[in-house]
């Protein structure tokens, strides 16, 4: 029943130490709705609410859940900078020159 309303993410469905909890097997289908929502709402980074889990749990519409990028004009504080190829191609090879370097390792003393 919960896999209406949440989805397991970046997991195989199966057996999960939480802490709070014990063993949780999401590989089931009867964990509680709300010990998944209360996991969900502390940030358990392994659930995801579904849109039908956002309608029913918190009477939220899909569109209301997401942010349009277009209502919110962003704009950025700090001015455009002009870089030209030269210095671009000429920060690329500095950047190549100091790679190309052989590497040395300094020998520890040892206190005798």
């Amino acid at each position: 029943m919960w896999r209406r309303y949440f989805k397991l993410v970046k997991l195989v469905p199966g057996k999960v130490i939480v802490q709070g909890y014990g063993t949780l097997d999401f590989s089931r289908d009867d964990i509680p709705i709300e010990t998944c929502k209360a996991l969900y709402e502390t940030d358990f980074e392994f659930l995801e609410i579904t849109e039908e889990g956002k309608r029913a749990l918190y009477g939220v519409q899909s569109s209301e859940f997401e942010v349009q990028s277009s209502e919110f004009g962003v704009q950025s504080s700090e001015p455009e900078v002009q870089v030209s190829e030269f210095e671009v191609q000429s920060s690329l090879n500095t950047k190549r020159e100091t790679l190309n370097k052989p590497r040395t390792r300094k020998k520890k003393q040892m206190n005798g």
